[in-house]
Formats: C-alpha cells, structure tokens, sequence
C-alpha cells in the first residue's frame, strides 16, 4: 500500500511543524513536553521520548534544551541497536541537532571525477543534466569519436530525452567531434572542448 497504512486518520496530517506546534500546545508548552519526554527517558521508553522531543524540536527549532535532549536520547539509541543504518540516522541525527546541518565540502563536478569516468558514464552523467520539458522540441544529434579508443558515440537528444549508442562505423550525422577524452569530459560539463 505504499505510504497509507490504511487508518484514515493518517490520510490528510499536517505538515511536521504544524503538527508539533498543535502537540506541544496539547500537553501545556514547550516545558510541559519536555518535562513529559525526560520522564519517558527515566521509564526507558526512549522511541516515545524521541516522538515527543521531536515534536517539541519542530514546533521551537531555537529551544536549546530540547534539541540537546534529544541529541542524548538518539545517542542512546544508537549505541543500543545492532542495525549499522539505524546507528548511523541516530549518530547524524545527533550530530546535527549539536552542529547544525553543514553544507557538503566536496564538489562533485571536479577535473579528477571527470577524467575517471568511461565516455558511457560523461553521457550518462550528461543524460540525467536534460531539462526535459525545456528540451521537449528539440532534435539534435552528434557523433563522438576518440581515436584513442576508435569507437564511435552516437549521441541523440529527443522528446527531452538524451539517448546514445556506441559504433564502431562512420558517423551518422554531419555534427561530430573528435577529441580525446579528456575534452569530451570537460565539453560535458560545460566547460568547452579542450579546456580543463
């Protein structure tokens, strides 16, 4: 059943922050959650804790006190399952509630992934680029050929959709380039035939 669990309670919920704000405000406040979820701590109900701290973190994203908490109580958590996966959303799920979540350090799009990846994986890599409904009319083709691999790729951008195949034939249309990998990596990222 996907998603719906069949209870139609479940059917039209409001989104996470309305909800907390409408718990939190249903148990007396913020200090009335909290002090309810440090008590489902001391039973050892941690999973009812996290759902009551959670609620009191949406509904107060600035409350200090209730974002440390329930930084302790998934630390709990963690230490105490056996699944690697689930250790590791509680041990992030921590981390951030301490240092906030931090943008990725690293760029996907740098020289050294280029130049790693096969001509089929640049294409591929370009394909899932297609802004399809913008591309929708166009009808566009150009062949690829590496002498360094004496292959042929046959590239075809349709219906906003870029497909290709690989030949060992002539080219199949009058647009064709013949560069070495390395600039057919960087042509695929925008940066221009033969530039780094």
């Amino acid at each position: 059943m996907g998603w719906f669990s069949g209870n139609p309670a479940h059917v039209w919920e409001h989104p996470p922050v309305a909800e907390a704000e409408r718990y939190v405000k249903a148990l007396g406040g913020l200090s009335a959650a909290v002090s309810k979820a440090r008590g489902f701590v001391r039973e050892g109900d941690l999973r009812f804790a996290v759902t009551l701290l959670n609620h009191c973190v949406f509904a107060e994203p600035g409350a200090e006190g209730p974002k440390r908490l329930l930084a302790q109580v998934y630390e709990r958590l963690a230490y105490a399952t056996e699944n690697a996966v689930w250790r590791n959303f509680y041990l992030t799920g921590a981390m951030e509630l301490r240092e906030g979540v931090k943008a990725p350090s690293t760029a996907s799009d740098s020289a050294d992934v280029r130049a790693a990846l096969s001509v089929d994986q640049l294409i591929d890599a370009m394909s899932v680029r297609v802004n399809g409904p913008a591309a929708w009319g166009l009808d566009l083709a150009v062949d690829w050929y590496l002498p360094g691999q004496g292959r042929y790729w046959h590239l075809r951008l349709k219906n906003g959709v870029l497909t290709y195949t690989v030949g060992e034939g002539q080219f199949f249309c009058g647009a064709h380039s013949d560069h070495e990998q390395g600039a057919v990596a960087s042509a695929a990222c925008g940066k221009g035939a033969g530039c780094d």
